[in-house]
């Protein structure tokens, strides 16, 4: 029998997500986990099974509600790994994002991948090769006071593949507080750097000064480790393409794109490629006053016309201390 890992990011409705695996040939299920397991939102989940090595089967994920597991309500993925080591990419069997709609299938063979796809001169996220080995990156992020609203990414450089997720509700504990992360990437591959909002206003202005920034290893106080630099103020979402070197500083792929950092922070400025769609909006204030179970609870806004959800909290988002309280909300949609 050989070990398999299965790695899933959920989004916010992981009780819609489910997922087998069956073999190829006959379609028999081995092992599922139907829609209903999972009920943690943004929740991680990591299952490791057996099966015989070599043997050709199936990874089935599926959505109930028709829409993935990803983009309005989070970045959700999947990765499976030969083997127990989820921090080693060299085991990746199959890696995607959760951008389909009711169901996505991937066959592959129960195994160690190819040999060459194990070493330093293998394919890399966004099909480029990588010079070998890895460095540390740091990130980090100042928060405004609706932290929850926030997350981020690093992809491949074509988008197609998450390598590391921070998905919105992630930081849901963070309010106002500046994150530090260190993370590992691959030498010489280029990856692309994406922060989001739920609301599309940012994470700036009236409800803090947020601002976010990646340097190269663990000194974030030396002004020439910077990759790049981000205020909070980018709508929707703002992406940057940048590659980490093991001792060069990484050259400006778009010089023009840079950002003025605050006094009290480095500025320099380096690899950056940035989108930042903008878009004006309107703050309302919602104020509810909750029964004594207010666990059960629910209430979303959307757009008459299209339908798109701009603000969601399905019951069980307040739990029972909340019960005869009254709150308030403050929330950002488009105006007209």
């Amino acid at each position: 029998q050989f070990t398999l890992t299965i790695v899933m990011q959920f989004d916010q409705w992981s009780s819609e997500t489910g997922f087998s695996i069956s073999s190829t040939d006959s379609g028999t299920v081995y092992y599922d986990w139907p829609a209903g397991t999972f009920y943690e939102p943004f929740g991680l989940s990591v299952e490791q099974i057996q099966l015989p090595l070599g043997m050709d089967v199936t990874f089935t994920v599926t959505d109930t509600g028709g829409d993935g597991m990803c983009c309005l309500y989070g970045d959700g993925s999947f990765k499976i790994f030969a083997g127990e080591d989820i921090e080693d990419n060299s085991a990746i069997l199959v890696s995607d994002s959760g951008d389909f709609e009711k169901e996505t299938s991937v066959s592959f063979t129960v195994g160690y991948p190819e040999e060459s796809s194990k070493n330093s001169t293998s394919t890399a996220a966004g099909g480029t090769t990588p010079i070998g080995g890895k460095a540390k990156a740091t990130v980090v992020m100042q928060l405004d006071k609706y932290s929850a609203e926030t997350g981020w990414f690093i992809l491949s450089s074509d988008g197609a593949t998450t390598v590391i997720s921070r998905p919105i509700g992630y930081y849901e504990a963070k309010s106002e507080e500046k994150i530090e992360e260190t993370i590992e990437l691959d030498v010489g591959v280029e990856y692309k750097f994406k922060v989001t909002d739920l609301f599309g206003d940012g994470f700036c202005c009236w409800a803090g000064s947020g601002w976010y920034a990646l340097y190269r290893g663990t000194d974030i106080e030396n002004e020439s480790k910077q990759l790049f630099y981000g205020d909070g103020e980018y709508g929707l979402e703002r992406e940057h393409n940048f590659i980490l070197e093991s001792s060069t500083t990484v050259s400006p792929t778009n010089p023009s794109a840079a950002l003025t950092a605050p006094s009290s922070h480095p500025t320099t400025l380096n690899a950056v490629t940035t989108t930042a769609p903008t878009e004006l909006t309107v703050l309302l204030d919602v104020m509810i006053t909750f029964d004594d179970s207010a666990e059960e609870t629910g209430w979303s806004v959307a757009s008459t016309l299209t339908g798109q959800v701009y603000l969601n909290h399905p019951p069980g988002h307040y739990d029972s201390k909340y019960s005869g309280n009254t709150i308030t909300e403050t929330f950002g949609v488009p105006p007209g």
